[in-house]
This record gives structure tokens, sequence and C-alpha cells, in this order.
């Protein structure tokens, strides 16, 4: 029943990719490829102990009171091993593959540059 929390807490706080069309070209692609390669083992390991630690720090470094900016390596460092524990949770619970499927694409398309722009916005 967590996961399942865990999984529609992934889908409802980023709805930002869902509104995301997919570029025709993507600066960022190889370097969030290499991230992929480079995280997997580790983001597939986690305890769910330890990705709640990752998933807050996340939005407490990307979130609208922190004045510092990631930098790309670090925003994707984030949002690739979110998406591939997302896929983890698809391969434990059958039932929820799709909205595991979902949520791992959503977090692997996230884009620095939409970022960037939030951090840019004065509120």
């Amino acid at each position: 029943m967590k996961k399942a929390l865990i999984l529609l807490l992934l889908l409802v706080l980023s709805p930002r990719a869902l509104a995301q069309a997919a570029p025709t070209s993507d600066e960022d692609l190889e370097l969030r490829l290499a991230l992929k390669k480079k995280f997997r083992s580790e983001a597939v390991n986690y305890s769910h102990k330890e990705f709640d630690a990752l998933f807050l720090e996340f939005f407490q470094k990307t979130g609208p009171t922190n004045p510092t900016v990631l930098t790309k390596e670090e925003y994707y460092g984030y949002t690739v091993r979110i998406a591939w524990y997302s896929e983890r949770m698809g391969m434990l619970y059958p039932k929820e593959k799709e909205a595991a499927k979902k949520s791992s694409a959503e977090w692997f398309n996230k884009r620095y540059s939409d970022y960037v722009a939030s951090k840019n916005q004065k509120p």
C-alpha cells in the first residue's frame, strides 16, 4: 500500500512533466543516458527509506525557497535516480506497472532548462 502511495505521489508532484511535449531535439540526452547508466545499480537497490531521503532532498534543493541553482549533472542525477526507482516499483508491483512506467518516463524526461527558468521567475 505504501508503494502505491509513493507512485501516486510521484505522479501528483510531477504535473509539469505531463504537460511537456516531446522535444524534437534534446541537447541533454547524452548526459541523461550516461547518468542513467551510472546510477542504475545504486537507484534500483534503494530501500524505501533511502528513496524517501533522496526525494525529499531533491525537493528541498529545487524548491522555490532555495536560491541555489543545481548544475545540470546534479539536477539530472536526482531525476534519473527517481526515474530508476519508479521503474523498479513497476517490476516489484505488477499491478502498478503502467503507473510506474509513466512516472519513470516523466522523471527521465524532466528538462534542466525548465528547472532553471522556474528558478529565474520572481514570485
